[in-house]
């Protein structure tokens, strides 16, 4: 019984050590807190305003953000347009398509016989496609399916400008070849 008492009583001592420890924290606290001392900042109200504002973009920048924004995906080529006047697109049934791959900077191309692609670059409106184009080497019956592979490449790599980027459509121009693809 003598033993109990002693564990409580030291239990009780070690409790109100902690406590009174607590206490003494939380006044020295406060006191830190009292002694803070907020000083007035002198600023305009036209300063104030200026800071609040909005960000404003010209339209330019909203177009060019729309741009980047729209070109990734699948796209399939609609027209290819030569020094002003429309290519004939004996591939039009072939259904050619690019695909703006985002991460990898990688267009992939789906011919009639075969597939392949480049990287590009997309630097706000500006576009650079080329460097290390391929395709795949199948064999084709119709030998202008395989020139058509190749044209393809010479009009991508012409291109130097998206123009134009919306859900729907996306026009891009180069110094000789424009291209009008619409979204698959």
């Amino acid at each position: 019984m003598c033993k109990m008492k002693s564990i409580l009583f030291f239990l009780f001592i070690v409790g109100f050590i902690g406590c009174k420890s607590s206490n003494t924290n939380s006044s020295e606290t406060k006191e830190v807190s009292r002694s803070v001392v907020l000083e007035k900042v002198e600023n305009s109200s036209s300063e104030i305003r200026e800071l609040s504002k909005p960000l404003e973009l010209s339209e330019s920048e909203i177009i060019q953000s729309k741009n980047i924004a729209s070109v990734f995906g699948k796209w399939r080529i609609q027209s290819i347009v030569k020094s002003g006047e429309i290519v004939d697109l004996p591939y039009k049934e072939w259904d050619m398509q690019l695909t703006f791959e985002e991460e990898n900077k990688n267009v992939g191309i789906k011919s009639p016989c075969n597939s392949g692609g480049c990287n590009y670059e997309l630097n706000d409106s500006k576009i650079s496609i080329g460097g290390n184009c391929f395709f795949t080497e199948m064999y084709c019956d119709d030998e202008l399916k395989n020139k058509w592979e190749k044209k393809l490449i010479e009009v991508l790599e012409d291109q130097t400008e998206v123009t134009s980027a919306s859900e729907i459509t996306l026009k891009l121009n180069g110094s000789t070849f424009n291209v009008e693809l619409s979204r698959i």
